[in-house]
């Protein structure tokens, strides 16, 4: 699905204690790592799948959707804190059946109109994204098509604070 295809994305990891990560492909790849920041203000860990909508519901909880492709419009809860923070990872669109966009936001505020990952139909597609925690430590996702989605998680941080609701700066289709 990938093949002669450049792929770019965006990660928060943290180094060894020599200061080194460490990269894995299940694929022959080439990889280019551009680094642009340092912080301490990460809780940076190993990633952990939050959600991934082509597994089993665990314990009724919101953290599977039994195989199915979310639904156009479907917003999914995924638990990815138990306080308000701001959190660090990818949001995956897995076998989408057309072209589209997803969004993710705190549960507590409305849809934006901002998107997070823009993908074309049949073409996996992750991109990296920050989002702010509701109160309860909730984010909210939703695709404008059929999709399965795939929220893995990388870090945490109560220092960096994401806005509250996104907000479209700039469009050039205006």
């Amino acid at each position: 699905n990938f093949a002669d295809r450049v792929a770019t994305n965006f990660v928060a990891v943290r180094a060894d204690s020599a200061g080194k990560v460490c990269f894995y492909t299940s694929a022959t790849t080439h990889v280019v790592w551009d680094q642009v920041a340092e912080t301490a203000a990460l809780a940076a860990h190993v990633g952990v799948r939050k959600y991934d909508a082509r597994e089993p519901m665990v314990g009724g909880a919101s953290q599977g959707n039994n195989g199915h492709r979310n639904a156009p419009g479907e917003v999914v809860r995924i638990q990815a804190s138990d306080h308000r923070t701001t959190v660090f990872g990818n949001l995956t669109v897995a076998n989408p059946l057309n072209p589209g966009h997803t969004v993710l936001y705190p549960c507590d505020q409305p849809k934006p109109a901002t998107s997070v990952n823009n993908f074309l139909g049949g073409r996996n597609n992750a991109n990296a994204a920050m989002v702010r925690t509701d109160a309860q430590g909730f984010i909210c996702a939703s695709s404008n098509e059929w999709a399965h989605l795939i929220w893995d998680q990388a870090a945490e941080s109560d220092d960096v604070t994401a806005s509250p609701a996104p907000v479209r700066l700039l469009d050039t289709r205006r």
